[in-house]
């Protein structure tokens, strides 16, 4: 197959972008690559043209994925891929802000991003600094507005983190579709991290729900 459909996996850090490129990553109509810009790239074009190549020219769809924060790094990135022909964007946020926060700050205390067997430890209970946690809120917000502004005339299909741990099945089955890919049995290629309650997870988690209650944030707290 000469021309496979381009895509990207669009997200923000700890938001299912490991668990979904790693799972269409096993079907063999797919090449699903890791993220290419989480530094600046000396030649945006040249790396991006390489993530959507497909040397043995047997795929139907090549991609890779991109956080919204590498258009910081790499400015450059955003025009392109607006103007990437054919470009298909999956875009994969987790709806509960907190978690993924919640999620980020625990990688970043224990060094391990994702889970390919489970290990029986549980890391110690975070405390969350509130400003922090409100000003990573924000901006994520604000980075989503610009950035899926600039991509809207790309096809796109838009799922969650919930989506892919609640219904994987049906999700992975849509995915294939969005694709243009023959459907095939996925399984996920990867474990969920955390598996405590927030409430065990993080140490001032009554003061956290006490300063954001009344706020479109307080929603995260109802588990």
């Amino acid at each position: 197959m000469s021309h496979p459909i381009p895509f990207i996996i669009l997200t923000h850090q700890r938001s299912g972008s490991n668990l979904l490129r790693r799972s269409l990553g096993k079907h063999p109509w797919i090449q699903s690559g890791a993220e290419l810009f989480q530094r600046r790239s000396p030649d945006v074009k040249e790396a991006a043209v390489r993530g959507f190549s497909d040397p043995g020219a047997v795929r139907g769809a090549v991609g890779f994925t991109v956080h919204y924060d590498h258009f910081n790094t790499n400015p450059e990135l955003l025009t392109l891929l607006a103007e990437w022909p054919g470009l298909r964007v999956i875009s994969c946020h987790r709806l509960n802000m907190l978690r993924r926060y919640l999620s980020w700050l625990v990688a970043q205390q224990t060094g391990t991003y994702v889970s390919l067997y489970p290990t029986g430890k549980e890391p110690i209970p975070v405390k969350i600094d509130p400003r922090e946690m409100v000003y990573d809120f924000q901006q994520r917000q604000l980075q989503e507005a610009r950035i899926d502004r600039q991509l809207r005339q790309s096809l796109r299909l838009t799922l969650t983190y919930e989506m892919l741990s609640d219904h994987f099945p049906e999700t992975m089955l849509q995915l294939q579709r969005f694709l243009n890919v023959p459907v095939m049995h996925l399984t996920p290629a990867c474990d969920k991290l955390e598996q405590r309650t927030l409430r065990e997870a993080i140490s001032n988690y009554d003061e956290l729900k006490a300063l954001l209650q009344g706020s479109s944030w307080a929603e995260y707290f109802d588990e």
